[in-house]
């Protein structure tokens, strides 16, 4: 019989062909002694061996031959199918013995299984993310996750980077290594060569605590340290703050897990760790003779080395070495008056939804940036860490029929509004201050719920087998109702459908009274809750021009694409073994909806009530600028006493030049102005030089470019990148490619230079800045910025 596996010590680095890359490297560094974990490669024969065996060959080559890599869905259609065959077949007997004899003799309960294509990582192209891998796997799962390193070589991303890379022509087949799982305390990546800089006389190491795959994956930013070579010295740390690490899970697998905060702020390598890997390392490059890319594990005193494949990204030109700058601002940009009304909901309305959460303390508005103690809301996730369910849902309704009183409120406040007097005229805004100030806990509560649910579901998909939970994630993350927004897109082009029916021009009366109707139904869709940035007519007959230059059938794709979203929602679901795991991940559909809904029914009530803050403006004689600049008392004082103060003027002409709006435990409202101010200033200087006009992080790849800022939450949201567009998103997994390929740049708020984005980036060759914390906070979406990636540092132009 042919030799179906090979224990790494009978490996080298000539055996791509049988072992894959990673397999290869692995045996060969076996062999000059480098400390790798026992393990053993099933072979490339034996998968198609396997493919022989079950007839599936003709099924996959005549599948992969419908493929027109430009068209997403033929790609998907066709991983989805050869995925099913794979998984679907048995695994025949002889492999399936063969496997389980290797494993008994590694003596460990937990195993890495991981993808090895034969043409994997060379200096030119890396499949590194492309294929899947299985962390703590035991025996009960290993044939399972064998089949599913086999059928990765056929996801969407796979098959896509084989047309990118012009190698589906090639025979690729998958080999399959499995290793004895060290149970890492510390794991990291490091770059034999430093891949931002380029300087062949640098080295850097990331590090984190926990398992390596949460570096990999940018779902934490680690610690990066730069060591130069010759001579042997630390250069540069760069120490980050780890609340959470991933770690092997009592049944197998993986699961997240808090860090103490003291152990999650010290420096993950001591100095003398850092050194001691860095000889490593460089004994790894020189027996290579080229840059290496280097996976590691630490326990119990030593290093292990887990991969190592050539560095695919380095080039002539390189980029220079930015640390990462902690920013604590959330900046919403508003003015003084929807402050103070949304200064006050949060203390006083956000308890009332939730009254086990104790009122928020010491936030703090300087010149319209806000800081805020992020800690307070960890309450609220914790309140919802059991039984989240029955409790979000009781909260999800008083915020829904909260939200129907404010616009129902704002209806009321502006009937008849020239006829009132000016005491009447009082109490109709002093009637929408309240009810704004009741409604405004719902703007943060559903996104904090989605956190708690969130965890909870993962636990929940992992106990149903789920192999790639982000990608089930992804599934259900698509709202159960319709929101208005998709209502108004879907209006917009019924209205571009009758323009090309009757030939109408744009510039006609017909035109003009559809796009004022559309105005009057959804002229508060694109504004937001602080009273500026409202959808104009003019920016409504713009939006059409760009509709009808794209195909008519452009709105029955969006309705299709929802229709197929729900229905891969819905075979998530069906997958899932419990009842109470159904519930939970039926629930998360609803979160998502509630986190967009609650949005626009606040947008809603304040774009309705507009007419009523332009009528307080004309009595006080005063611009609706400066009217801003008023608090709520003052505006119903003035109107009752009928008189603007000469000194209030005085005083909005301050306010415009900056002011500092502030509670804490001895006073609920500070509002501070004029020399004072610079006082405050000088305070959060340091917090102030990451304000919302420049958000700084790490470089991953140099360049300065240009754009509109398009913000992805998810998977569901890559088709809303266009060419040229900023992709700005929480992390990027190997799903995002497509959409990564089309981006003028990249920025995350997570992640270090040897995160995915950070990779691909370098790969592409398109600018990059990863671990900035908070860019999908701070920027907005359609907003022009530039980004410059030779400093690492975005402005909104």
């Amino acid at each position: 019989m042919a030799e179906l596996i090979k224990n790494f010590s009978e490996l080298g680095k000539n055996d791509v062909a049988l072992a894959g890359g990673k397999g290869a490297s692995l045996g060969e560094m076996t062999k000059v002694g480098i400390p790798v974990p026992h393990g053993f490669v099933i072979l490339s024969s034996t998968f198609e061996k396997f493919l022989e065996e079950t007839d599936l060959n003709i099924e996959i080559d005549s599948v992969l031959h419908s493929v027109n890599h430009k068209e997403i869905h033929t790609i998907e259609n066709a991983s989805e199918k050869i995925k099913a065959l794979i998984l679907g077949s048995k695994m025949p007997k002889d492999i399936a013995e063969e496997i389980k004899k290797f494993f008994k003799n590694l003596n460990s309960k937990y195993v890495a299984v991981r993808s090895s294509a034969t043409a994997e990582d060379s200096a030119s192209a890396a499949w590194a993310g492309q294929l899947e891998s299985y962390l703590n796997t035991t025996e009960e799962s290993l044939l399972e996750n064998v089949k599913k390193c086999w059928a990765s070589l056929f996801t969407s991303r796979a098959i896509f980077y084989r047309f990118e890379k012009d190698s589906h022509k090639q025979r690729i087949s998958v080999a399959v290594v499995v290793q004895k799982m060290v149970e890492s305390k510390k794991s990291g990546i490091a770059f034999s060569v430093h891949p931002v800089t380029q300087d062949r006389n640098q080295l850097i190491i990331e590090a984190g605590l926990g398992l390596g795959e949460a570096i990999v994956s940018g779902q934490i930013t680690p610690d990066s340290y730069v060591v130069e070579k010759q001579p042997r010295r630390i250069i540069d740390k760069n120490v980050q703050i780890q609340t959470r690490g991933l770690y092997r899970a009592q049944i197998g697998g993986n699961e997240w897990r808090d860090i103490p905060k003291e152990q999650g702020e010290k420096q993950v390598l001591s100095d003398k760790e850092i050194l001691k890997l860095s000889e490593l390392i460089l004994r790894i490059e020189a027996h290579y003779n080229f840059p290496c890319d280097i996976e590691w594990v630490f326990d119990n005193g030593k290093f292990y080395i887990v991969q190592s494949r050539p560095i695919t990204t380095l080039s002539e030109s390189g980029g220079g070495y930015q640390k990462e700058n902690w920013l604590v601002v959330v900046s919403f940009k508003t003015e003084l008056l929807t402050e103070a009304i949304i200064h006050r909901g949060y203390r006083e309305s956000l308890p009332k939804l939730l009254p086990q959460i104790p009122k928020f303390r010491n936030r703090m508005i300087i010149d319209n940036d806000i800081y805020i103690d992020l800690n307070e809301t960890s309450k609220i996730q914790d309140y919802f860490s059991t039984d989240t369910i029955s409790r979000a849902t009781k909260v999800y309704q008083k915020i829904e029929d909260q939200s129907e009183k404010f616009i129902k409120t704002a209806n009321s406040v502006v009937a008849n509004l020239e006829k009132s007097s000016d005491k009447e005229l009082s109490d109709r805004i002093k009637k929408y201050f309240i009810e704004y100030q009741n409604t405004i806990g719902a703007i943060g509560v559903p996104t904090i719920i989605d956190l708690a649910v969130e965890e909870k579901l993962k636990n929940a998909l992992k106990q149903s087998g789920f192999s790639k939970i982000e990608n089930a994630l992804s599934s259900l993350a698509v709202p159960y109702k319709q929101v208005e927004t998709s209502r108004e897109k879907g209006a917009l082009f019924a209205i571009a459908d009758k323009i090309r029916d009757k030939g109408f021009d744009l510039e006609s009366e017909k035109v003009v009274k559809l796009i004022r109707k559309h105005h009057e139904n959804y002229g508060w869709i694109h504004s937001t809750l602080f009273l500026g940035n409202l959808y104009t007519e003019d920016e409504i007959k713009t939006e059409l021009q760009k509709i009808l230059t794209q195909p008519s059938e452009q709105k029955g794709r969006l309705e299709q694409d929802r229709k197929s979203h729900l229905a891969e929602a819905k075979e998530s679901i069906k997958k899932i073994v419990s009842p109470e795991e159904k519930a939970l991940a039926e629930f998360f559909q609803k979160s998502v909806y509630y986190r967009t809904a609650r949005l626009e029914w606040m947008n809603k009530a304040c774009f309705i009530a507009r007419p009523l803050l332009k009528e307080c403006a004309k009595r006080l004689n005063i611009t609706f600028d400066e009217f801003i600049y008023l608090l709520p008392d003052e505006i119903i004082s003035v109107l009752e006493n009928g008189e603007l103060p000469r000194k209030l003027i005085a005083w909005i002409k301050e306010r415009q030049k900056g002011y500092a709006y502030i509670s804490n435990n001895k006073q609920e409202y500070i509002l501070i102005t004029g020399p004072d101010l610079d006082i405050w200033k000088s305070k959060f200087s340091k917090e102030s030089e990451s304000t919302s006009e420049v958000i700084k992080g790490i470089i991953a790849y140099k360049g300065v470019v240009r754009g509109k800022v398009v913000i992805v939450k998810d998977r569901s949201e890559l088709h809303l990148v266009e060419n040229g567009d900023i992709l700005v998103t929480r992390l990027t997994t190997p799903d995002f490619v497509v959409a990564m390929k089309k981006a003028a740049a990249i920025i995350t708020d997570l992640g270090g230079i040897t995160s995915h984005a950070a990779i691909t980036s370098r790969e592409l060759k398109i600018p990059c800045i990863v671990g900035t914390k908070n860019a999908t906070r701070i920027l907005k979406r359609g907003e022009m910025v530039e980004v410059d990636a030779d400093q690492g540092i975005v402005k909104i132009l």
